[in-house]
């Protein structure tokens, strides 16, 4: 018998189930595994039992549990490069090998782009240097151009045939599509499925922030799906006309977000103070030209101008990415802020007001 989830549950339901479980490995049928967040499970015992359970004395939650496990094995925390990096594909659904042989194909098709580039930036200059040169050259241009003319003529009507066709499939279109308001249809944009695939520089991208940070597994679950969330928002962006952030962007976003779900407290309680002062902040400090996210973190929860102890795991990723996302303007600094609204919404910290009261509490 499988139970998981049982620390989703209140209490006096955590006391039923175990009691049942009891009696149920008392006879021979039954072998019971229990998935519990063996923290929460204790803390429910000590509040059912109370005044016989207590965590400061024997016997406690955790003494009640050992009586009714026999055998417990506790998950460590995903350490090592080679079982995130296994953790992390195994939830995009692609192999090491799979990754690789795309990003294969990605130099390849860039280094084809490169070429292309190269050769009409080469005709270009090549047409430059012909201008002037005799009246051979303009005698030519001009045949082209008589040549290009019959051929335009007749193409025209077919052209023109096309158009109406076009326009008529456009009209058809609009008045199919759905409107939010009376008489203003509402632009419908068709994804493509390949929006939602991950890359190889993705994939490691992922699988860095989730080391630097600490993360639980599930945690790193959850920042696999939201940043394919987000890569749709920055499809549906530039299909607006938007430019989509940079690699070394999309890297500081998914470190902002990994962080935000570390496991240790300390470093989440930095990031809810982190988004405090970015969202207080409005502009570029007066007299400052070196402003860049790191520069913001230090001011949040820096010790003398460094990073606490705490994040001595992840210092080297944070002070490498974030230093290099810098603004020169306020309104540059907005279009930043922006972005970084979409990553603290997507982020499970709570408001700084609430840290610094639990921190007092503490």
């Amino acid at each position: 018998l499988f139970i998981d989830d049982l620390d989703r549950c209140p209490p006096n339901k955590v006391k039923e189930t175990l009691e049942a479980i009891q009696l149920l490995v008392k006879t021979d049928l039954f072998v019971v595994v229990i998935a519990i967040d063996a923290q929460y499970v204790t803390l429910a015992l000590e509040d059912a039992y109370a005044g016989i359970l207590d965590a400061g004395r024997h016997p406690s939650g955790l003494d009640y549990l050992e009586k009714i496990i026999q055998l417990g094995y506790r998950i460590p925390p995903i350490q090592t490069e080679e079982a995130m990096r296994d953790f992390i594909r195994a939830q995009i659904g692609k192999t090491t090998e799979e990754l690789q042989e795309e990003a294969a194909q990605e130099t390849t098709q860039e280094a084809v782009r490169d070429e292309i580039r190269r050769s009409n930036l080469n005709r270009s200059r090549e047409g430059d240097v012909g201008e002037g040169v005799g009246e051979t050259k303009e005698e030519d241009a001009g045949e082209e151009k008589e040549e290009q003319n019959t051929e335009d003529s007749k193409t025209e009507s077919g052209e023109e045939s096309a158009n109406e066709e076009k326009e008529d499939v456009t009209n058809t279109t609009e008045k199919q599509t759905p409107s939010t308001n009376e008489g203003t249809p509402s632009k419908v944009h068709k994804v493509p499925g390949k929006i939602f695939s991950i890359s190889n520089s993705e994939a490691k991208m992922l699988e860095e922030a989730c080391l630097a940070a600490d993360v639980t597994p599930r945690a790193g679950k959850r920042l696999v799906n939201v940043f394919k969330l987000m890569k749709l928002i920055w499809y549906l962006a530039e299909e607006d006309g938007t430019t989509p952030p940079s690699d070394d962007t999309k890297k500081v976003f998914v470190l902002l977000l990994a962080l935000s779900a570390s496991t240790k407290k300390s470093i989440r309680l930095g990031m809810c103070k982190y988004f405090s002062v970015i969202e207080q902040k409005r502009s570029l400090d007066p007299g400052s030209n070196d402003e860049s996210l790191l520069s913001v973190l230090l001011e949040a929860v820096g010790e003398d101008n460094k990073l606490p102890a705490s994040w001595e795991r992840c210092r080297h990723e944070v002070e490498t990415s974030l230093s290099g996302m810098k603004w020169k303007d306020t309104e540059e600094w907005k279009r930043v802020k922006n972005d970084l609204r979409m990553v603290r919404a997507f982020s499970f910290v709570g408001e700084y007001a609430e840290a610094k009261k639990e921190t007092s509490q503490s």
